[in-house]
């Protein structure tokens, strides 16, 4: 495998935000999702490349080369692009919402995240400290915003469905759709502002990486880095470095916060009711009945279970 070497050529003459925007649109444009692991790992990539406002213009044709890099396009790095099965853009429903997300290489991330957001600001999550709720709801509306903001601006919308086919190469569309695309990552203080009050922006430090300072840790697949710090603050300006794993950070760090507000507990065990009552719920909507609390076999505590009749004659679990 390849090595990463920031000052080597031909990453030692490349501007890291410009790299990091660039490869952020490319995973815009429907075609591309195939390609996804190729494309976080040149965002990642232009993460560790600190900014050279000397360095030549990234044109189409330098962005093709860059891809061909053994470090981005190598035959073992492409084995780990699987066929993608599931939609591309999503709904996940929230205050103000709904917004869209990219659900990136998580299968069904949109309903996960859906599901752990249920959980913690449903009715029964008003038993969790409410200063964790403040956070997370912080957290949350900044983050959802942003990708929403980023999606419609790259014109896309609930439903996108992936290529059937898989891609031998990355599209890399002309300079004019290409810096469109470029700006619908990017959001300077003005646009900020008009996302989310300028006191919640604190919000995304914990999600943020300055030009230069990622490590690339990838091997072959995509750099988990890039979910843990999908966003590229330079100077004012935040660009969405990974905007296919926004739902994912944000699934994380719900959890992390939870870790750290000492209810990381408590929030699994609402997230394993919520999904008992909503699986219950699809159930008995195809004629199900529970059976009495009575009934119900619980020997171990890391497992939820229910029993239904069917037909007044068989249980199922």
């Amino acid at each position: 495998m390849t090595k990463f070497v920031s000052d080597a050529k031909p990453w030692n003459t490349v501007d890291g935000p410009s790299l990091v925007r660039s490869a952020a649109a490319l995973q815009l444009i429907p075609e591309n999702i195939p390609c996804l692991v190729r494309l976080q790992r040149l965002a990642a990539v232009g993460a560790c490349l600190p900014s050279r406002p000397e360095a030549p213009r990234l044109s189409p044709s330098r962005i093709r080369s860059l891809l061909k890099d053994p470090v981005i396009g190598s035959a073992a790095v492409r084995s780990q692009e699987d066929p993608y099965n599931d939609l591309d853009i999503a709904e996940v429903p929230f205050h103000g919402g709904p917004y869209l997300v990219a659900q990136g290489l998580t299968e069904r991330s949109a309903y996960t995240l859906g599901l752990i957001l249920r959980s913690v600001f449903g009715p029964e999550g008003k038993t969790l400290p409410s200063t964790f709720r403040r956070e997370a709801s912080r957290l949350v509306q900044v983050v959802l915003r942003l990708s929403h903001t980023a999606l419609l601006r790259a014109g896309l919308a609930r439903g996108v469905i992936p290529p059937t086919a898989t891609r031998v190469e990355v599209f890399v569309p002309g300079e004019h759709a290409l810096s469109a695309l470029c700006e619908a990552v990017t959001f300077d203080e003005a646009a900020l502002s008009r996302i989310v009050p300028p006191q919640a922006l604190q919000a995304l430090d914990s999600l943020s990486v300055r030009p230069g300072a990622h490590t690339f840790t990838a091997e072959l697949g995509p750099d988990d880095g890039m979910v843990l710090t999908p966003l590229l603050t330079v100077g004012p300006t935040v660009v969405i470095a990974n905007p296919g794993e926004l739902s994912a950070t944000l699934r994380h760090r719900l959890l992390v916060l939870a870790t750290e507000h000492g209810c990381g507990p408590q929030l699994v065990q609402l997230i394993r009711a919520c999904v008992l009552n909503e699986a219950t719920e699809i159930l008995i909507g195809c004629g199900a009945t529970p059976l009495p609390s009575a009934a119900q076999v619980d020997d171990d505590p890391q497992i939820s279970r229910r029993q239904f009749t069917f037909a007044d004659d068989k249980h199922g679990p």
